[in-house]
């Protein structure tokens, strides 16, 4: 009797004990639990919101909590505890980026949790009956694209005859303004267009109304408008010399709001052709030019401002090639101060792996400044005259020694390389390709690392048996990739194609 009252006391006090302790862990979970947050994010396409996008808050302890982004994009999950989460948006046919966020909660609340919509689309502009070209293409700050190129303006006595073409589109590829422009007879064509730092819509185009070619710079003027610009206001210059043409291939605007366009002219002093660029004010007088070539061939096929060293504040980086003989060229790098004086040229060859002789042609198609001061350059290389063209890619340093190379061989053609920079210090490279499967031309979409290691390709076509051409690409705010260049149907007839 005495065993089972010593039991019945010391369970009594066991139970006493575990139920004040349980009270004490209770109000201690609750306390845990009773602090709660909030975490919030926006979905935006282009600045503007998202709406009806499914997000998921995921933690493996507590499950995972859904909610909706609203008409501006943005959503909240309330009352979650501390802990580390993922948010990940779904919405059927479009995709994001980053694909999922992952957070930890603390102490407070979670905001700006954000998510860029990435849509995929593709459009074909011009009149199907009249040939129209693109030569360039920049995304514009509303999302938008501005392209540069050309387009068939036939009449009875000049069936032939093309004028300029220059399109704004919106982030979709439609057209929201273009204009044509250019002489009745002779060829008119816009290489290239930007969008300066005061939203007017400056071109390099070439004109050979007199049968010799000059450069043509065009500067139209936003008119207030939405989508409107006229030539009124702005300038329409060409510059060249006489019985010697020049061509343009870019145009970009300098740090002190003038412009630069330039590419090749007939060449100096016997050349056949030099490298050739135009400096103007603001206003499209000239200031400057820019001459360089060796005996025979030389023509530059991109340019871009010198923002990181200080040894050439405002000064150019010109990318393009130079001919030993016709059957002979190295791709050139030259370095210009910002009075188009100065500075240094670089020659560079793909080499054979085995010989490590030189491959017989060698062209850079662009140029872009890297974040550490030196260069990245893609172009075109044949190992000899009777092998298919490669895409070719070299990493500078700022005094444009060679860091890196590389030869990136499909089994067919492949040329027309335009690099571009990637949001996460990588490189992206748009050519053309010869497609095995397709039997045609299409473009490639080549992702590299900051190595230079490819980390995926992509072939996009237009379809129905057609051949493209790429000519341009950009990265979108989104993260994207945008592609523009020439659709050739089977028929032979040209539009302009744009993929995002």
């Amino acid at each position: 009797m005495k065993c089972i009252n010593k039991n019945l006391v010391s369970c009594t006090m066991f139970l006493m004990f575990s139920f004040s302790m349980f009270l004490f862990f209770s109000r201690c979970t609750d306390e845990v639990q009773s602090k709660v947050y909030n975490v919030k994010g926006k979905i935006t396409l282009c600045k503007c919101g998202t709406e009806s996008v499914e997000l998921t808050l995921e933690n493996k302890e507590y499950g995972t909590t859904e909610t909706v982004s609203c008409s501006d994009g943005n959503y909240t999950f309330k009352n979650v505890w501390k802990g580390t989460y993922v948010v990940t948006p779904k919405k059927e046919g479009v995709t994001f980026y980053p694909e999922s966020r992952e957070i930890t909660i603390t102490d407070g609340e979670i905001d700006l949790v954000d998510f860029d919509t990435i849509i995929s689309w593709e459009n074909v502009l011009g009149e199907a009956g009249i040939d129209s070209n693109a030569y360039s293409i920049v995304q514009t700050p509303d999302c938008g694209y501005l392209i540069s190129g050309s387009k068939g303006v036939p009449s009875s006595d000049h069936p032939e005859n093309i004028d300029l073409w220059v399109v704004k589109t919106d982030m979709f590829g439609k057209i929201l303004w273009d204009t044509t422009a250019g002489d009745p007879v002779y060829p008119d064509i816009a290489y290239s267009a930007i969008y300066d730092n005061d939203g007017n819509v400056v071109i390099a185009a070439y004109n050979d109304h007199f049968e010799e070619g000059a450069i043509n710079i065009r500067k139209y003027v936003n008119t207030g408008i939405p989508d409107q610009w006229t030539l009124a206001g702005g300038f329409n210059s060409s510059f060249g010399s006489l019985g010697m043409p020049e061509k343009p291939a870019y145009i970009l605007q300098t740090n002190d709001n003038g412009y630069f366009a330039g590419g090749f002219s007939g060449g100096t002093a016997g050349n056949l052709e030099d490298f050739y660029g135009v400096k103007t004010d603001i206003n499209g007088n000239s200031s400057n030019t820019l001459s360089w070539g060796t005996p025979i061939k030389d023509s530059s096929a991109s340019a871009e401002m010198i923002l990181r060293d200080s040894l050439y504040p405002g000064g150019i980086i010109v990318a393009g090639k130079s001919e030993e003989s016709s059957h002979l060229s190295k791709a050139v790098l030259l370095k210009r101060t910002s009075a188009l004086t100065g500075g240094w040229e670089k020659y560079f060859s793909a080499k054979n792996p085995v010989t490590n002789k030189d491959y017989i042609y060698t062209a850079f198609d662009s140029v872009k400044e890297t974040p550490d001061g030196g260069y990245i350059c893609a172009g075109m290389t044949k190992k000899t005259e009777l092998s298919t063209p490669d895409v070719y890619v070299v990493k500078t340093d700022r005094d444009g020694n060679e860091l890196w190379s590389r030869v990136i061989d499909s089994g067919a053609d492949d040329f027309n390389a335009y690099v571009i920079l990637t949001s996460d210090s990588g490189f992206a490279i748009g050519s053309t390709c010869w497609s095995f499967n397709d039997k045609n031309y299409n473009y490639n979409l080549i992702k590299l690392n900051s190595s230079g290691e490819i980390q995926w390709t992509k072939e996009l076509n237009s379809g129905n048996g057609s051949n493209d051409f790429l000519t341009g690409i950009v990265q979108t705010s989104d993260g994207g990739f945008t592609l523009c260049g020439t659709k050739v149907s089977y028929t032979g007839k040209k539009q302009i194609y744009i993929v995002k």
